[in-house]
């Protein structure tokens, strides 16, 4: 919207109706401030929803909330376990439920960490597997930057292309986000031909404390 759109197909407003029209009617002012102010304790319901077929998690939300009663019909299947603390800490980031107390005072949200991914990301195919790998981890990812070395054309017209990528790579928890970060690693290493290199760049707050 705040791009020019006019409104928004919305799966966590069926959770958190309220929260998001407060975050559309701050776009639609043009109030970049304000609508990403009310859009940010709603990340992880946007991700989160999607964990798994669509609208498994919403079900299990609105049951949580006391919204719907419990179950699912077929062909659905009921929330897998593993994901109910991932939907739960989401649905209190948003303020739908009360935190659980192993969480007051915390931050639900995915513990995430910067990527620089550099080399023959495309002619090598080097940055689709490294997205892949993300994905399949079950991970999240946003591209943060971008650049693109000239064609290196050399006298048998043969083209390399180097580019870089800053990724910040999310996961469900450090563990997880310390196996794809390990995975990428091994991808670099084993695709020679890419020429790749995989750095991990210091958090902000991390790095003034050091």
């Amino acid at each position: 919207m705040l791009q020019g759109g006019d409104g928004v197909i919305s799966v966590t407003a069926n959770v958190a109706p309220a929260s998001v029209a407060k975050v559309m009617a701050a776009a639609n002012a043009r109030d970049t401030t304000a609508s990403e102010a009310a859009d940010r304790p709603l990340m992880a319901l946007h991700r989160d929803l999607f964990c798994e077929a669509n609208p498994i998690p919403v079900k299990w939300a609105l049951a949580k909330m006391g919204k719907v009663p419990s179950g699912i019909r077929s062909p659905l299947s009921p929330l897998g376990i593993e994901y109910h603390n991932r939907v739960e800490g989401a649905l209190a980031q948003a303020g739908c439920v009360e935190a659980p107390s192993t969480q007051l005072g915390g931050n639900s949200a995915w513990p995430s960490r910067n990527l620089l991914l550099q080399g023959h990301l495309f002619d090598q195919g080097l940055i689709n597997q490294a997205l892949e790998i993300i994905e399949k981890r079950g991970g999240d990812f946003e591209i943060t930057a971008f650049s693109v070395q000239p064609n290196d054309q050399n006298s048998e017209f043969n083209f390399k292309r180097t580019s870089s990528a800053g990724l910040k790579v999310m996961a469900v928890d450090v563990a997880a986000l310390d196996d794809i970060t390990e995975r990428l690693q091994q991808l670099v290493n084993v695709l020679e031909s890419a020429e790749g290199s995989l750095t991990v760049i210091p958090d902000a707050a991390a790095a003034a404390a050091a």
